[in-house]
C-alpha cells in the first residue's frame, strides 16, 4: 500500500509539470498586437524626439499601423507576423527553458531567440536575447 501512495505521488508530480510546460506554450496561443506606448518608451531620445516633432497626422499613423502589427501563434507551433491582414513573416515558434525562451524559426530562415521577460493573459513581454529594447505584446 505505501509502495502505490509513492507511485501516485510521483505521477502527480510529473503531471503537474507537464501541465505547467503545456500551460506556459499555450498561454501565448492567439493573436498579439504590438503595444504603441511600450514601444513609444523603447526609444532613444533622439528617435523619440524626432517622432515628436513630425505632423500628428503622421504620428497618428505610424501608431495605428504598429497597433495593427503582432503575431499569431497558432496552437500547432506555427505562427504569422502580420501587418493588418498582410501576413509579412510565417515560420515555426516553441518556447523553451523553463518558459524563459521563445524561439521563432522564420520560414527558411535561422532561428531567433527572444527571453520571456513577462507572460500573462493580457501581457507578453519578449527581448532579442542579444539587445535590450523589449516589445511588449496585448491580445489583438
Amino acid at each position: 500500500m505505501h509502495m502505490k501512495h509513492k507511485i501516485v505521488l510521483v505521477a502527480l508530480f510529473f503531471l503537474f509539470f507537464i501541465q505547467i510546460g503545456f500551460s506556459q506554450s499555450n498561454s501565448i496561443v492567439g493573436k498579439w498586437k504590438v503595444s504603441f506606448s511600450h514601444a513609444q518608451s523603447q526609444m532613444p531620445p533622439e528617435e523619440l524626439a524626432d517622432y515628436n516633432s513630425l505632423e500628428s497626422s503622421l504620428q497618428q499613423k505610424i501608431q495605428t499601423d504598429l497597433e495593427h502589427s503582432g503575431f499569431d501563434f497558432k496552437s500547432n507551433g506555427r505562427y504569422t507576423l502580420f501587418q493588418y491582414t498582410q501576413i509579412t513573416e510565417q515560420g515555426n515558434w516553441v518556447i523553451t527553458n523553463n518558459g524563459q525562451t521563445l524561439k521563432i524559426t522564420p520560414d527558411g530562415f535561422s532561428a531567433i531567440y527572444y527571453t520571456i521577460l513577462e507572460n500573462t493573459s493580457q501581457r507578453f513581454l519578449i527581448k532579442k536575447t542579444d539587445e535590450t529594447k523589449s516589445t511588449l505584446y496585448t491580445p489583438y
